[in-house]
């Protein structure tokens, strides 16, 4: 999973990467998910899940992978949400600039 961006002001602590990195994996196994964003602030990694139509079962499956993540770090703090475009372009909802690190599906 290739990080695509790691900003200088906001620099991700080599451990988050790791975490990032393990999440993006998972992730990367729903063809749903577009793109996964993160920030590490005040001991906490908030990451976003971006994903264009979320129905219950894509939901559940996201679900259950930020639950192996939490096993795998229990020592991590993790805060997650998810992004339902519904359509729209990414960067009509939200500026990548925003986040210290992200990871973006490779388009075909």
């Amino acid at each position: 999973m290739p990080i695509v961006k790691e900003a200088a002001p906001k620099y991700v602590p080599i451990a988050e990467d790791l975490v990032l990195g393990e999440f993006g994996d998972l992730l990367s196994a729903l063809p749903e998910v577009e793109a996964v964003l993160a920030n590490y602030e005040h001991g906490v990694m908030q990451t976003w899940t971006v994903v264009n139509e979320l129905p219950d079962v894509t939901e559940s499956r996201i679900y259950a992978l930020e639950g192996e993540l939490m096993d795998r770090f229990p020592d991590m703090g993790l805060d997650f949400h998810i992004i339902e475009r519904r359509g729209r372009p990414l960067n009509e909802i939200i500026s990548l600039d925003l986040f210290s690190a992200y990871w973006l599906r490779e388009e075909n």
